[in-house]
């Protein structure tokens, strides 16, 4: 192993990501599949919307939120903010160098989180 000498050999830290910048990776993987998977149940647990046929033709429609979606939708939320505050945590400790890249969609997960379990608590 060469010695490092400052502005003459290449600095070898940072070439390759190491198993903790892996873990957030997948983290961030994770996270996401979660959220998509959030975005599904919302779908099928909202109200939905009366149309003039559904009126004309006396068809009953759902004008409630599902109660047992909402609580796993709750959960999944829960479960994407701290997956989300795990990785933004390792990637604080990690990021020391200007060349360090962040991970943005942690913080749009986390935010995105917050807002779900927000709505959850005082609309629901």
């Amino acid at each position: 192993m060469s010695k490092y000498i400052a502005g003459v050999s290449k600095d070898r830290r940072g070439e390759r990501p190491d198993s903790l910048t892996k873990t957030v990776r997948w983290l961030g993987v994770a996270s996401w599949v979660i959220m998509f998977s959030a975005l599904a149940i919302i779908g099928k647990a909202r109200p939905e919307a009366e149309t003039a046929l559904d009126k004309k033709y006396n068809i009953v429609v759902q004008t409630t939120w599902d109660v047992e979606l909402a609580n796993y939708l709750f959960v999944l939320m829960i479960v994407g903010l701290i997956l989300s505050l795990i990785g933004i945590c390792i990637k604080q400790q990690r990021t020391r160098r200007r060349t360090d890249e962040y991970m943005y969609s942690l913080y749009i997960l986390g935010i995105t989180s917050t807002c779900g379990i927000l709505y959850y608590l005082f609309v629901l």
